[in-house]
């Protein structure tokens, strides 16, 4: 009986444990990457307004069968090796040194959307590169998921910025 006593306190232990740690957790994954890159404010917002451009750097296209890959002027979608969805819808606004975008990717039938947005400062000589990341609201049980898929999602955002910079280094030095 008295064991019985110790794996109820233990369960219910836990239990409270859970509970604190999903309100604690955060709503959203909220996540930001910069970066900074030798070529013009302009040039960059130029590149990046050619949505053909993001198929060589953004990352969340490598998963994307190549031949399902469509581009409109302000979107792209394509089917993933497992044929799920992704598409990415682009608001652009140049004047203002900035271009949003809504990230949305199918699973198990059900779209989940993230909004992003890359913001620019610069010169005619480098521009930082802001990307910002912010997705929907998690259900409370799930909530503590955020802190590993907030890393996930920054650790793509680093190797997406790292190949736009390179992206742009070839388009202005062909090999």
């Amino acid at each position: 009986m008295e064991y019985l006593k110790i794996i109820a306190v233990g369960i219910f232990t836990l239990l409270v444990a859970f509970l604190s740690f999903c309100v604690l957790s955060p709503k959203k994954v909220a996540a930001s990457k910069t970066i900074v890159v030798h070529h013009s404010k302009e040039s960059v917002i130029k590149d990046l307004t050619d949505l053909e451009f993001w198929q060589q750097w953004h990352p969340y296209l490598d998963s994307a069968k190549e031949e399902s890959i469509i581009n409109s002027s302000n979107s792209i979608e394509w089917l993933s090796n497992t044929n799920t969805g992704g598409k990415i819808e682009v608001d652009f606004h140049p004047d203002s040194g900035r271009i949003s975008f809504t990230t949305a990717f199918e699973k198990d039938g059900i779209w989940k959307a993230y909004q992003g947005e890359f913001l620019f400062e610069g010169n005619e000589r480098e521009t930082k590169i802001s990307w910002i990341y912010v997705g929907e609201e998690f259900p409370f049980l799930k909530r503590p998921a955020n802190y590993f898929i907030k890393e996930v999602i920054e650790k793509t955002m680093e190797r997406g910025l790292f190949r736009l910079k390179n992206s742009l280094r070839q388009k202005d030095y062909p090999q």
